[in-house]
């Protein structure tokens, strides 16, 4: 009786085994498959992200540069009619006057161009963290999933095992015990 049963038991623990091995294994491919498509989500959200907005930076950069000539030249147009109202010519103070004007026209615009340099500069290091962090979610599920992964033919064959050990040692328990001698499998012929 030790025998059967240590077969039978072997049987239904190997098969019990790789099903449950392939069952890990089809849901550590499903967790990697969701980890790549969330990332490629993630990374296109960030690359959105950033176009919009350099856009909006570079919108603000080219209105700022545009207010900053108009006003330039209100002020230049000021500085002249001032002048000539007053009876003075283009000359000497008025001169350095309006070039002043262009002088703090042309810091301005330095001033514009380096805040839009720096503005560009900030939103590409925040899109290439999101991006560093995304990557580095991604490797973590990646890692746990294929810790989950197993051999089905190696699990199946220590289910086996152990299912054969468990299965002989009832077996050898009952006969011990007198239970079960005598009795015989008769297969039942429809």
């Amino acid at each position: 009786m030790g025998i059967e049963l240590a077969i039978a038991s072997a049987i239904v623990g190997g098969a019990a085994s790789a099903s449950q091995a392939s069952q890990m294994n089809r849901a550590a491919q499903n967790a990697a498959r969701r980890a790549a498509q969330q990332a490629e989500k993630r990374y296109g959200a960030i690359r959105e992200r950033e176009l919009i907005l350099r856009e909006q930076v570079s919108k603000r950069s080219d209105q700022q540069r545009l207010e900053t000539v108009k006003r330039s030249a209100r002020e230049r147009g000021a500085r002249l009619a001032a002048a000539a109202g007053a009876g003075v010519g283009f000359s000497g103070t008025t001169a350095t006057q309006v070039m002043n004007v262009f002088d703090r026209r042309d810091e301005l615009m330095a001033t514009i161009g380096s805040n839009t340099m720096s503005d560009l500069k900030t939103i590409a290091s925040q899109s290439q963290n999101q991006i560093f962090d995304t990557e580095a979610a991604m490797q973590n599920t990646m890692a746990q999933a294929e810790s989950m992964l197993s051999s089905p033919f190696l699990s199946g064959l220590s289910g086996a095992l152990s299912g054969a050990s468990a299965g002989y040692n009832l077996g050898s328990g009952l006969e011990t015990a007198g239970i079960g001698q005598g009795f015989q499998f008769i297969p039942r012929n429809p």
